[in-house]
């Protein structure tokens, strides 16, 4: 997952059009164009939000005004139940 916030008090970018609904209504996200999600909460809400869901920041960057992050939520292993099926790695 990316968030991407733009300045300061603007809305934050946290889907497009392959994000899980699911996710985007948690985090109270809008969509307002084909295929963009926008939350107005804090970033800070945001982040918290996800971290609630399993996600973590593993990189953050500035470009003049914008703040992106990239988040990652781990695959837990007891929930792939075709574990057993996938091939091994050599």
């Amino acid at each position: 997952m990316v968030l991407i916030c733009f300045q300061e008090n603007s809305p934050t970018v946290v889907g497009d059009s392959s994000s899980d609904p699911a996710l985007m209504r948690i985090l109270d996200a809008e969509k307002v164009k084909e295929p963009e999600y926008r939350v107005w909460n804090h970033v800070r809400v945001v982040l918290d939000k996800l971290e609630e869901e399993g996600y973590s920041v593993i990189s953050m960057t500035t470009v003049e005004k914008t703040i992106v992050w990239c988040l990652h939520k781990p695959y837990l292993t007891e929930n792939l139940h075709m574990k057993d099926q996938l091939p091994e790695i050599l």
